[in-house]
């Protein structure tokens, strides 16, 4: 799995999902959930194909590669609690 979210689309056609993957290797999207659910080194991997659909949204939205808008939306969907408690502030009132 790590090798296909690598080099799949290093030609620029292609861009690496969990859905092709699992296409790929003959198996449905939800048992490579299970699998997830229930292997610590998969879902190791699977964080870590995670990362690399984002480097590759990052990087092609930064170099229009990639529409820069829909890369935004994707990260959005990929990612929607990253950073939402990157900076909080809570005020005390003192009288």
């Amino acid at each position: 799995m790590l090798d296909y979210f690598r080099n799949e689309g290093s030609d620029g056609a292609d861009f690496p999902t969990f859905a092709g993957f699992a296409e790929r290797i003959g198996v449905t999207l939800g048992e490579m959930k299970e699998w997830r659910q229930t292997n610590e080194a998969f879902a190791r991997a699977w964080d870590e194909c995670r990362e690399r659909q984002k480097a590759r949204l990052i990087v092609g939205g930064l170099t229009k590669r990639y529409d820069p808008s829909f890369c935004k939306f994707l990260l959005g969907e990929i990612c929607p609690d990253e950073g939402s408690d990157a900076f909080a502030v809570t005020v005390e009132v003192i009288e």
